[in-house]
Formats: C-alpha cells, structure tokens, sequence
C-alpha cells in the first residue's frame, strides 16, 4: 500500500511542477507588488488566505491605494458578486 501511494507522488511529481512555477512566480510579484505599495510583510498572506481570486489580489493594492471612501465596503461587495 506504501509503495504504491510513493509510486503514484512520484508520477504526478513531474506533472504538478509547471504548476507549482507558476502559482510561485504570481505569488511573487504579488508579494513584490505589496512590498513596493508600502504595505508590512504579513499583509499579503493574509490577503492571499482570505480572497479567493488571483487576479482580484491584484486589483485590491490598486482598491486599497485608492482615496475613495468606501473602498473596504467596495472590496466586501465584490467579493460576494464573484
């Protein structure tokens, strides 16, 4: 049962690594655009925990940045639309 389950991780190994690349590279300049917005170190992790939508984290340093008032009310709001 063992080996079989070490066979099949070492098949798909191979398979997940492209993905892993590219899930890494996106977290990365995410990080590196948070970093450069002046936002702390944390905020982006937490960010990335709870938004369930690459590209929105994206959009949200741009919201956040924003001088509109209503930009958290904003943010929960289309959360809830996609």
């Amino acid at each position: 049962m063992r080996n079989s389950k070490l066979a099949a991780l070492r098949a798909a190994f191979l398979y997940t690594v492209p993905i892993f690349a590219g899930f890494w590279f996106l977290a990365m300049a995410y990080g590196i655009q948070m970093s450069t917005s002046g936002f702390a170190f944390w905020y982006p992790m937490v960010m990335s925990a709870v938004i369930y939508g690459g590209s929105l984290e994206f959009v949200a340093v741009s919201m956040l940045l924003s001088i509109a008032g209503g930009t958290i009310v904003y943010m929960l709001l289309i959360q809830f639309v996609f």
